[in-house]
């Protein structure tokens, strides 16, 4: 029997099970300007390495807007791009993180 956190639906679907993936948040850094993209080097994080990248704008009172980005894992960075035209001007908030 698996160990760990399971949670199922109102149908009886498993929705959550910590003990095949679940992710972890490894940080977070504010962004703005053009262009929106860059590097955050992160050492231990090996080339291919499943990550996660996603960005909102903070400073949206009524409706904060949410999208993934472009991203790749190289040799301990992960590299990122943001498609500007869906956040409007500002400065955006980027959070990463590992599976």
């Amino acid at each position: 029997m698996p160990q760990g956190l399971q949670i199922w639906d109102a149908s009886g679907n498993l929705i959550l099970d910590t003990s095949t993936r679940l992710g972890r948040v490894l940080g977070w850094t504010d962004i703005g300007g053009y262009p929106y993209s860059g590097s955050i080097v992160l050492p231990t994080i090996e080339s291919g390495a499943q990550v996660f990248v996603t960005v909102y704008n903070p400073n949206s009172i009524v409706t904060p807007y949410w999208a993934s980005i472009y991203v790749a894992v190289v040799a301990g960075n992960i590299d990122w791009s943001v498609d500007v035209a869906s956040f409007g001007e500002g400065t955006l908030r980027l959070i990463y993180g590992v599976y």
